[in-house]
């Protein structure tokens, strides 16, 4: 992770948002030395931290998360958000709860009551929390194996390549070999070949030349998706490629 420069702070600085693992890029920003860097930068600035902390329990590698809050001097400007969609592969529910300084989260209430879930939902997360979480490890280990295997499939794809994900369940797959926009990518793949994917540019320009797909769903729905994606890349030079692996 790159360093905060001070000079990117200025007087309209109110807040630094960590989302770690992150959405798209599935890299993290858990280690200790990390986020030491971050609440350096925090406390000198008097800035709070909003840490997104939904795919906490998805960290691949043997690496612990741990969160900023417990940094000398960061509990009190630290918010921590987390919800029941990734963990509890609950996204419909649209449950979601914060952590953080009194003083500003007596204000909540106030704008929550205008979007108030449905109860039944809100007793669904809570057996949800306090269940047994075993199942966790479980999921977590399946991502595992879906994580590699779409690895795998995309490193035998000529004119693609990616990162290996630390965490979440998505890949940000490189495309700038192909010559294409992310956008135009993502709705030619689409129209062609049925398969949808997320173009770059959606999170941002820094997300140009990159599409976003996700492993959450079955190894068979893996592979024949990545048989879909290396079919249209080798049409874009009449060479059929050939899926390896």
């Amino acid at each position: 992770m790159k360093p905060i420069s001070s000079a990117a702070i200025t007087d309209r600085s109110k807040v630094i948002l960590i989302n770690s693992p992150a959405n798209p890029t599935a890299s993290t920003a858990s280690s200790r030395a990390t986020l030491e860097m971050i609440a350096r930068v925090a406390i000198d600035n008097d800035l709070y931290v909003l840490f997104d902390e939904a795919y906490k329990h998805l960290i691949y590698g043997g690496e612990e998360f741990f969160n900023i809050a417990r940094l000398p001097g960061m509990r009190e400007r630290t918010f921590r958000v987390d919800s029941v969609s990734k963990t509890y592969a609950m996204t419909g529910w649209r449950i979601g709860y914060i952590l953080g300084p009194a003083g500003v989260i007596r204000y909540m209430p106030a704008m929550q009551e205008l979007m108030l879930s449905c109860v039944n939902a809100q007793v669904a997360a809570t057996v949800a929390l306090d269940g047994d979480q075993s199942g966790i490890d479980v999921m977590r280990a399946s991502y595992v194996a879906r994580r590699d295997l779409m690895v795998g499939l995309i490193d035998g794809i000529d004119g693609l390549s990616c990162r290996t994900p630390e965490g979440a369940f998505y890949i940000f797959m490189n495309i700038e070999a192909t010559g294409l926009s992310s956008h135009e990518f993502a709705m030619r793949l689409l129209a062609e070949q049925r398969v949808a994917v997320a173009p770059g540019v959606a999170f941002g320009s820094l997300g140009e030349g990159h599409v976003r797909l996700s492993y959450a769903t079955g190894e068979a729905t893996i592979v024949e998706g990545m048989r879909r994606i290396a079919s249209f890349v080798g049409s874009l030079n009449d060479q059929p490629r050939e899926l390896v692996g």
